[in-house]
């Protein structure tokens, strides 16, 4: 069996770089050398915490955004030998995996590749997992041009979802709670305001706001973001209530106020993760330059990935990402 480098989650929050083993790709399937792997600090830091599955136990290794070039094939797959591509994690590492992203090889099959572009750096393309993830959201919304979007929530998804609805012609506004991360999503071009709480953000669209997406990943204040949404007039209107969009990830059960959205008419969407249709779209949007990545991530070594990783995933981080640079 291939040894690799891996981060591996010891405990809570305890991260070490480990020499681990990966199989040998068997029918089907293909071994990946890993350029380049992006952090999830929301998915990830609950994977850190113990609390992202039932009875979650640790050694684990994280991560679900590798990108590099196969290296090896078992039998059927040979014609990937060479190629760049999207990875996802790797399932059958000697650690187990979580999902197994975040090593220096991964195997798998090959329904799970996606060919990179020539050209996009390896890891850019392994934030396009994450923008994928979010333009997943973006279909599901059915955004049309010059509609309002509000993203309450500018973390790395929150990120992406603004430039993607921005990117389709949406009228589109961000809202957080630190400075930082505004400032980042309007160097992009998208407007972006930093508001105390959250009812200071009514007054940006009004009951004009046709989307509103909840990106907090922050179950409890979900009937905070309801009241963002439009009023809809009593009697004969052509006026429907606005869509919310949650785009966050979460562990729990999610509740709100039934009577809120009632009256407001309130239409409510639940994308799940992403199709290999949308992680295409977003490699070939940052390809083409539509997606701005630049800076969206600093660079870290494995030596370095450790503490980097921790440090992302505390709560109250701000840090959007980072990514690991295998090779």
């Amino acid at each position: 069996m291939p040894q690799a480098e891996a981060l591996v989650l010891t405990g809570p929050m305890a991260a070490e770089l480990q020499t681990v083993q990966a199989p040998d790709p068997g029918p089907g399937d293909v071994l990946v050398r890993v350029e380049a792997s992006a952090c999830s600090p929301g998915t990830e830091g609950r994977v850190a915490r113990g609390i992202q599955e039932p009875g979650q136990t640790f050694p684990v290794v994280p991560g679900y955004a590798g990108v590099g070039t196969v290296i090896a094939a078992g039998a059927g797959a040979e014609e990937w030998i060479g190629r760049r591509v999207c990875s996802g994690g790797s399932p059958g590492l000697s650690v187990r995996s979580l999902w197994g992203g975040h090593s220096s090889l991964s195997c798998r099959d090959t329904d799970g590749l996606t060919e990179v572009p020539a050209g996009l750096d390896s890891g850019h393309a392994a934030l396009c997992k994450m923008a994928a993830i979010a333009h997943r959201g973006v279909m599901e919304s059915e955004i049309q041009p010059g509609e309002k979007v509000l993203v309450v929530g500018l973390g790395i998804i929150g990120r992406f979802s603004a430039q993607l609805h921005h990117a389709l012609g949406a009228e589109v506004h961000g809202v957080d709670l630190d400075e930082a991360r505004v400032a980042g999503l309007r160097s992009v071009g998208v407007p972006a305001t930093r508001v105390a709480s959250l009812a200071d953000a009514r007054s940006i669209f009004g009951d004009e706001v046709d989307v509103v997406v909840d990106a907090t990943g922050a179950a409890a204040i979900t009937d905070q973001v309801i009241q963002l949404a439009r009023n809809v007039p009593w009697g004969d209107t052509e006026e429907r209530g606005s869509r919310l969009l949650v785009q966050g990830s979460y562990p729990e059960d999610m509740s709100f106020n039934y009577q809120e959205a009632f009256l407001k008419e309130l239409r409510l969407v639940l994308p799940r993760d992403q199709r290999p249709s949308d992680l295409r779209a977003c490699l070939a949007l940052a390809a083409e330059g539509r997606l701005n990545l630049a800076g969206l991530a600093p660079d870290c070594t494995p030596a370095d990935a450790p503490a980097k990783f921790l440090e992302l995933v505390q709560p109250g981080a701000t840090s959007l990402s980072a990514v690991i640079r295998w090779a």
